[in-house]
């Protein structure tokens, strides 16, 4: 059953009225969509009231319910609205934008939007879904201006009904009683590829990355291929890295499969953390969040300064493929090789490719190497390749907007590696 507070709200809600649409352009590529409904009346809800998914009638804030899906039931109420006047830009694979809204279904869609990086968050407020597409709101990762239509301009009824959507999905985290140390806000997992950004939880991290692959199978939901990639200027420590499983409406339980691990990973590195691990108290719908011991940034060690075998193969091609260093310009560099997108370049700074500088494909070809060498033998396996793929569902800004274009960077990053792999 749904329940409404409707109490006076406190300024710590005074984001309900500065909200959502949208969203995380990526880089230089960003197009300035405009939506083809703008402007259209209020549907039932009100300027800066949600709608009751049931009724349509104004119902008050903040918004909470007992199941997930009468969560769900608030997001289907607002996803017509939401997707047309978003999704010309956020569920178009041709723009290669983040592709948030892409999905055939209404439910396809929820899973999707529900699963993007700071959208559903226990402090709702906060969610950037509704503190980016503002006039002059930069976005808090790429520092970019939102240049698709904002808040400002869109349908009144749009960011309460989306308010009112992350209110009710946010009701349903439930904190453990035991404290479980630092750790990332509980997420929605995808399917696929997941990355955790570790500046969450401590800022000087920025740049450090967690990636995984989860996959459900006979009740359980299963972590492999936990990997670390650090910074090239900040290494990391992990003590004691364990899921924990936030069932909806229920507390939050915590995985004990990492207990003892102890992991000091240098700069410019990426490394292995665990063996796979099945989590037996997820539930479909649940949330994760990551929690340490301690986690702090490693500054000792041998850092990793790069540089490749063979230079030429990555400037000029091998075997006929177009240069990988200018597939990596065309496809990446927009966000990779851009001086203001600081999360981009600190994960795999490609700037050398844009800058013009003498000496920039020599260092951008090192900072690639590092990032791919751990799948010599396994190409495919790489994530420049699986965040990349348009057929994939990671949870990255950009992807190729169609398989032709992802083969043809597949196929000549591919025979670069080859190249690098029998070198060394």
């Amino acid at each position: 059953m749904q329940k409404v507070q409707l109490s006076r709200p406190s300024s710590a809600h005074s984001l309900w009225l500065k909200g959502a649409s949208a969203l995380l352009l990526v880089g230089s590529v960003a197009m300035g969509c405009v939506s083809p409904i703008e402007g259209l009346p209020d549907d039932g809800g009100g300027a800066g009231k949600p709608t009751d998914p049931d009724t349509g009638t104004g119902a008050g804030k903040p918004v909470e319910v007992d199941t997930l899906d009468e969560a769900k039931d608030y997001y289907f109420k607002v996803d017509p609205l939401f997707s047309s006047t978003c999704g010309s830009c956020h569920g178009n694979a041709a723009l290669q934008q983040a592709l948030f809204l892409e999905g055939t279904t209404k439910e396809a869609r929820y899973e999707r939007v529900k699963s993007w990086d700071k959208f559903v968050r226990k402090n709702w407020e906060t969610s950037t879904l509704l503190t980016y597409p503002h006039e002059g709101a930069a976005h808090p990762s790429t520092g970019s201006l939102h240049s698709g239509t904002n808040f400002e301009k869109a349908a009144p009824s749009l960011e309460a009904d989306l308010a009112a959507w992350l209110q009710a999905e946010s009701s349903l985290i439930v904190e453990s009683t035991n404290p479980l140390g630092p750790g990332t806000e509980p997420f929605a997992p995808i399917m696929g590829v997941n990355a955790i950004y570790l500046d969450e939880i401590d800022s000087q991290l920025y740049g450090v990355t967690l990636t995984f692959t989860a996959y459900e199978e006979g009740g359980f939901l299963y972590i492999k291929d936990f990997r670390a990639y650090t910074s090239t200027v900040t290494g990391v420590t992990l003590v004691d890295p364990a899921f924990a499983v936030y069932p909806a409406g229920k507390p939050a339980v915590k995985d004990r499969s990492n207990v003892g691990l102890k992991k000091d990973i240098p700069a410019g590195s990426v490394e292995p953390i665990g063996n796979e691990i099945g989590l037996g108290d997820w539930v479909p719908g649940a949330m994760l969040a990551l929690y340490f011991t301690d986690v702090k940034p490693y500054t000792a060690g041998t850092i990793d300064e790069g540089g490749c075998e063979d230079l030429e193969a990555f400037t000029g091609g091998v075997g006929g493929q177009p240069a990988a260093a200018e597939q990596f310009r065309l496809g990446c560099g927009a966000c990779h090789g851009n001086g203001t997108n600081n999360r981009a370049f600190s994960a795999i700074d490609m700037r050398g490719l844009t800058s013009g500088a003498p000496t920039g494909p020599k260092d951008a070809c090192g900072q690639i190497r590092i990032r791919v060498a751990g799948d010599f033998e396994n190409p495919n396996n790489s994530l420049i390749f699986r965040n990349t793929d348009p057929g994939n569902n990671a949870n990255h800004p950009f992807k190729f907007g169609n398989a032709g274009a992802f083969n043809t960077f597949r196929n000549s990053v591919t025979a670069w590696m080859q190249v690098e792999a029998a070198a060394q």
